[in-house]
């Protein structure tokens, strides 16, 4: 349950439960997503993971342009689109206990994309900040922070 006693939902692709607000003028359209139980901004999730920034932007499409800057830096890393599992969800699936009659598992997605970390990042915080356009030219923007220990 969630805050406010309401089953926590996400889709096994890892977006939250929410909904779609057509805009239409003419023959032209465009679309926004609103999650549910979240801010209004929230469009996607990052995470680092194995040396790795990933990015699950719940409506983007293979032809859309991710990339992020790290901390202050003014050069962006370019992300790549790929086909795979929402970290959240593959976490939160393999610690549900399956029963006989329910088999829990992370749904694959192609709204993925991810990149490496810059080498030699030295112990510390570090945040990044995400964006992402949509082909009709539309920009969105996520936030990440994240530690690097000593190894």
């Amino acid at each position: 349950m969630d805050e406010n006693n309401i089953p926590y939902a996400s889709c096994a692709d890892g977006s939250p439960k929410g909904f779609f607000q057509l805009n239409t003028k003419d023959e032209n359209y465009n679309y926004i997503f609103h999650a549910g139980n979240d801010p209004f901004d929230l469009q996607m999730r990052t995470y680092v993971k194995n040396g790795e920034v990933w990015v699950n932007w719940f409506v983007g499409k293979r032809t859309d342009s991710v990339w992020v800057f790290i901390d202050d830096d003014l050069q962006a890393i370019n992300l790549q689109n790929f086909i795979g599992k929402d970290p959240l969800m593959e976490s939160n699936y393999n610690n549900r206990k399956q029963t006989d009659t329910q088999i829990y598992e992370a749904g694959i997605t192609a709204h993925l994309w991810k990149a490496k970390l810059p080498e030699g990042l030295k112990p510390g915080d570090y945040s990044i900040r995400v964006m992402a356009k949509d082909s009709k030219g539309k920009l969105f923007n996520g936030f990440k922070t994240f530690y690097i220990d000593e190894k």
